[in-house]
């Protein structure tokens, strides 16, 4: 057994430096260079600098092979953890130290920049443990009534309502049996799944789409609407009428008419979706049926009025009031901010009545301004406004019930929450709010890893016109790039394409950027937000301008500075993937490019998407010559990079023949390509492990063929089609 104070340090010597030279697969991948501390253990160190110098008659020089056992670690040692292996878990191709040796005193060690490609952002290690999958709880609806009951999309296993604990301590409690799901399939989008009446919840069960009646605390729910056989009949954004004890509720029929349709009319309302903000009306049972023009969030206050949401004369969405007897509509606080959102799912609430026995005028509402949002206290009738101090950049649904509002909320660094907000007895000011239900409950221990976002307005290739985005810079508090490197970016395309992205945490994001990875969210024009105008810029021009302001995006950051001009990348879902798609036909900008059931196919979508969605395109792309035109499937031979599709089997929205046709195509050419299908799955990835796989495959394909570095996770790469 050695102790400390050897010879070496008795001599003053110094601690011998060797260093090791590995190759994998007969290339060279980088050295590891190690102190030996004979100052401490000096045997031990003259016995392993023997080795690598090759005195001891072993090592790459003497024809006797030299093995070490190698622990978990960073750079070079990543690589060799990366390796793949086969049988025995044997590596498939030799790892070997191809030199090895000492280092003179004072010599530079050579490692520094010692990559293929000088990139120092492999180094980064995997910090950041959770995945954005392991975060697993997603927020959708929100309600309050005596109880306080909220409710919380779980990714896994089941969609379950909880109940507020009386007890601060206490979490939400699930007040519906394991065996249910409370998710309803109307619009294919969902939302507005149940509602509540003091100890009674009315619910639609995912399984079946019937509506079940259950008391809290009571026996197992009873089904209240017929069985047809499958779910052919959906229901949502229900109410509790208490005067006529009834529930109102929205109900989508599928099934298969048997009455004559050229002699009955089976209908009593129709509204084709063409752009779902601009066309809209609200009707009064009995009244003049175009008493407003372009509405949205209709609700009757406590004293009968009727309030709803639209963008006439400002082109900003305010809240308005219909005067019944003079048939006339006035704004309550005029402003110019958005007061709402699209209507992509039922059971949106963005302002709610606190004066619920009609004591008073006031409205709780929120709006966004500028890439954030407020809330805040509105006089119906005196039209002021009072604005609330709460920590929440972003705010969702909101509710009122018993002095306290309840809302989805969420920050740069907090994730989305439902939130409790306690009013003092005037009902006017925020005295205390509090955190009952998180998306992610414990990420104090990542915060020093956040990348807070940076709200940026960029030039686009329309004179006079800008766009924004939210621009996350690589942050890792261990590791830090030299000052000369510029991180890869991955642009990211948001759905819809008339919705828009969030300042908000999402893990998804800090994924990327605690691995090295700057990353941008944008808001291209179309986008909802802005107002009208902003919105409109969209109009007969998919797949031109957000094609054109995420390339302008891209190509903003490179000019400041801020990324590396030969390695973006871009990615999208849905509509974004439509966009990512498109970018790759139709322009040079990025290196290769990520679709989440995205559209390849603008015909074939519009003979084939879903009823809510069926006369969507027509706005959005205009001719036939145009879907033709803009179609990224029809235009193969422009792609020049690669390309890796995800997609659900079970998707009605954007069928998988849209990312088979692709597929194919792509492989045909020659072009690097591969295709990740989910059983199961339907548009927007549900279950955890498939949500985690999509994120992991996204890096490791963008790794391998766009930033040549070995990722910071163990991630076992999928087989690329044309490249492997």
């Amino acid at each position: 057994m050695e102790g400390g104070g050897g010879d070496a340090a008795a001599e003053g010597k110094r601690n011998p430096r060797c260093y090791m030279d590995v190759s994998i697969g007969g290339e060279m991948e980088g050295r590891i260079v190690v102190e030996l501390f004979a100052d401490v253990v000096p045997r031990t160190a003259e016995n392993f600098r023997a080795l690598c110098t090759g005195e001891q008659g072993v090592g790459p020089h003497t024809g006797v092979p030299l093995h070490f056992k190698v622990l978990k670690g960073m750079g070079v040692v990543r690589s060799i953890e990366h390796t793949p292996v086969g049988v025995a878990d044997c590596p498939t191709v030799d790892v070997v130290i191809a030199d090895c040796g000492e280092l003179p005193e004072g010599a530079d060690d050579g490692v520094s920049n010692f990559f293929k490609d000088g990139d120092l952002y492999p180094d980064w290690p995997n910090d950041l443990d959770d995945k954005p999958s392991e975060a697993h709880i997603a927020l959708n609806d929100v309600d309050a009534a005596v109880e306080s009951f909220k409710k919380a999309l779980e990714l896994e296993p089941n969609d379950v309502i909880v109940k507020e604990s009386t007890k601060l301590e206490d979490k939400p409690t699930d007040v519906i049996p394991s065996e249910f799901a409370s998710r309803t399939l109307a619009q294919e989008y969902g939302g507005g799944a149940f509602a509540v009446s003091e100890d009674i919840i009315i619910f639609s069960n995912y399984k079946d789409q019937r509506l079940y009646k259950h008391f809290v605390g009571g026996p197992s729910p009873v089904p209240i609407t017929p069985d047809y056989g499958g779910p052919l009949v959906c229901y949502a954004d229900g109410n509790f009428d208490p005067h006529f004890s009834r529930y109102i509720t929205v109900m989508e029929d599928h099934r298969k008419s048997n009455l004559n349709p050229s002699t009955t009319i089976a209908c009593i309302h129709l509204n084709d979706v063409n752009i779902q903000e601009l066309s809209k009306r609200i009707c009064v049972a009995g009244g003049d049926p175009t008493i407003v023009e372009s509405p949205t969030e209709p609700k009757w206050s406590p004293k009968g009025e009727l309030f709803f949401i639209t963008d006439r004369g400002s082109g900003f969405w305010n809240i308005y009031k219909w005067i019944e007897g003079k048939n006339k509509v006035v704004a309550v606080y005029p402003f110019n901010a958005e007061f709402t959102r699209p209507l992509w799912v039922f059971g949106i609430s963005s302002y709610d009545f606190i004066g619920k026995d009609g004591e008073n005028d006031n409205i709780v509402c929120t709006y966004r301004q500028n890439g954030r949002s407020y809330i805040g206290i509105l006089d119906s009738v005196k039209g002021s406004f009072l604005s609330l101090d709460i920590h929440l950049t972003d705010i969702g649904n909101i509710v009122f019930g018993s002095c306290c509002l309840y809302m989805e909320g969420a920050s740069a660094t907090h994730p989305l929450s439902i939130v409790k907000v306690t009013l003092d007895a005037s009902q006017s000011k925020a005295i205390e709010s509090s955190v009952l239900w998180s998306s992610s409950p414990d990420l104090t221990k990542y915060e020093p890893y956040f990348s807070l976002p940076e709200i940026i307005e960029f030039p686009t290739e329309c004179p006079g016109q800008n766009a924004y985005a939210y621009f996350y810079p690589p942050s890792n508090p261990i590791y830090q790039a030299c000052s000369d490197e510029k991180p890869p970016l991955l642009v990211k395309s948001h759905g819809g394409p008339t919705s828009e992205s969030h300042c908000i945490l999402d893990l998804n994001i800090q994924y990327w950027t605690s691995r090295g990875w700057a990353f941008v969210d944008v808001n291209y024009g179309g986008s909802t937000g802005y107002g009208r105008e902003y919105r409109e810029r969209l109009l007969r021009q998919w797949g031109i301008v957000d094609v054109n302001d995420c390339c302008s995006c891209a190509r903003f950051l490179v000019e400041c500075g801020k990324v590396d001009g030969e390695r973006l990348c871009i990615t999208g879902r849905s509509a974004g993937g439509y966009t990512t798609l498109a970018c790759l036909a139709f322009r040079e900008t990025f290196k290769a490019g990520a679709s989440l059931y995205g559209v390849a196919d603008l015909t074939l979508l519009k003979a084939e998407t879903h009823k809510f969605e069926s006369y969507y395109l027509d706005n959005l792309v205009g001719s036939e010559n145009a879907y033709f035109e803009r179609s990224p499937i029809n235009f193969v031979d422009k792609f020049t990079c690669p390309v890796i599709l995800f997609q659900g089997l079970e998707d009605k929205v954007v069928p998988p023949v849209q990312a088979r046709k692709i597929y194919k195509a792509l492989m045909d050419k020659g072009l690097p390509v591969a295709l990740v299908e989910y059983e199961g799955e339907q548009h927007g990835f549900r279950k955890a492990e498939n949500i985690k796989f999509t994120l992991e495959q996204q890096m490791m394909f963008f790794a391998r063929l766009v930033g040549h570095f070995q990722v910071a996770d163990p991630i076992s790469p999928i087989k690329i089609d044309n490249f492997d």
